[in-house]
């Protein structure tokens, strides 16, 4: 695997990001997002319903929307035309937004979080609520992973680009690009760096030739395309000046 096909396995498109428009229209004012891929068994409750539903391309998606995905299945949301989220296999994921900051609540599994910077106020940040730990970021991609029904509860936070804050009831800090951190019945544990192989791991569960593609405009295809093939070498090589550009990171 070359370092090129590596970084395309990330999976995030996230200068992808600055080419899609945002919610404006008055009848999308409840919308917080869209469905852009669906891939195998993916279902959605939505508000305090507890009916099931399956989840589709084009989707809107609605504030305290559930979203659970199956086994060999995903999903990838654009929230707010700032964010854009993949939803791994065998994860529960639910829809929080709060004043200033798009919230997403991670009870189990895995998710990948990437965010435009550039679009986003200088007060904005997108949190992911996780049993422990609470990871805010604007201009930053990372990967959220948490246990399912083990005590004590275990949260995983690796960042891929930019920088994360990370915050449990007793402590708070700074997780930087290729950085990763561990917290453990809200105990924070050390920051470890990142190796090779631990990336290529990261970005091969994420590649998008796992999500089933969507059938959008070639336009919109080969515009993606194209600045996946810009992002993914940069995060990965340490130019940090194209990631920045194209997402902001490092802008807080």
């Amino acid at each position: 695997m070359t370092r090129r096909d590596l970084l395309r396995g990330l999976g995030l498109l996230a200068p992808a990001l600055l080419l899609l428009p945002g919610v404006t229209s008055a009848q999308d004012a409840a919308r917080v997002g869209t469905v852009t891929c669906v891939s195998g068994h993916v279902i959605v409750s939505r508000g305090t319903s507890n009916e099931m539903s399956t989840l589709k391309f084009k989707d809107s998606l609605f504030d305290h929307d559930r979203i659970g995905t199956g086994e060999r299945s995903s999903a990838r949301l654009l929230l707010g035309g700032k964010a854009l989220v993949t939803v791994r296999e065998l994860s529960s994921l639910t829809i929080a937004e709060q004043p200033d900051r798009a919230g997403l609540r991670l009870t189990g599994g895995t998710v990948a979080l990437a965010v435009a910077g550039q679009r986003m106020r200088p007060d904005e940040s997108v949190d992911i609520h996780l049993p422990n730990a609470v990871a805010s970021a604007r201009g930053a991609v990372l990967i959220a992973e948490a246990t399912r029904a083990t005590d004590p509860a275990v949260s995983v936070i690796h960042v891929l680009s930019g920088r994360v804050e990370v915050i449990t009831e007793s402590a708070t800090l700074w997780v930087a690009r290729h950085q990763s951190v561990t917290v453990t019945d809200g105990r924070m544990g050390p920051i470890t760096t990142l190796t090779d192989r631990e990336l290529e791991h990261l970005a091969a569960s994420l590649r998008p030739d796992r999500l089933r593609r969507a059938e959008l405009p070639s336009s919109s295809a080969s515009s993606g395309d194209c600045c996946i093939g810009k992002i993914y070498p940069a995060v990965k090589s340490g130019e940090g000046g194209s990631v920045n550009a194209l997402t902001g990171a490092g802008t807080r």
